[in-house]
């Protein structure tokens, strides 16, 4: 049996081989707290962690105020890039950190295959974090 860590690993590895350019890719716990990660750059686990955590609690209150319904992902647009982050199940989030060169309906696209493997997988195993 594979363990839980190449499981994840090998779905974020495939995004990284499909959308062109990725700078980053971490499933993480809806709390911030990272279970798996692949990153180009030397961006800090804990920094993607905090931020995805507090995009997910306002996406949801601003999905929730509105009467949007259940958020679906969340998209942040720079002047150089993008990072969107998508829930994977009721205990992970997945988020990729993309240059502005990326083509964002195939990134929806990867990113929402990779948020459903993903989901199978935590579902299929209890997580200790460290």
């Amino acid at each position: 049996m594979i363990s839980k860590k190449i499981a994840l690993e090998k779905v974020l590895d495939r995004f990284i081989s499909v959308v062109a350019g990725v700078s980053g890719i971490a499933v993480l716990t809806r709390d911030g707290l990272p279970i798996a990660t692949r990153f180009r750059s030397d961006t800090p686990e804990e920094v993607v962690g905090a931020m995805s955590a507090s995009m997910l609690a306002i996406g949801e209150r601003v999905a929730m105020e509105f009467g949007h319904g259940d958020l679906e992902k969340v998209l942040v647009i720079g002047k150089t890039g993008y990072t969107m982050l998508i829930g994977a199940g009721p205990d992970a989030m997945v988020v990729a950190i993309l240059p502005k060169e990326a083509k964002i309906g195939l990134v929806m696209l990867e990113l929402k295959r990779a948020s459903e493997k993903i989901e199978k997988i935590v579902s299929e195993y209890i997580f200790e974090v460290p």
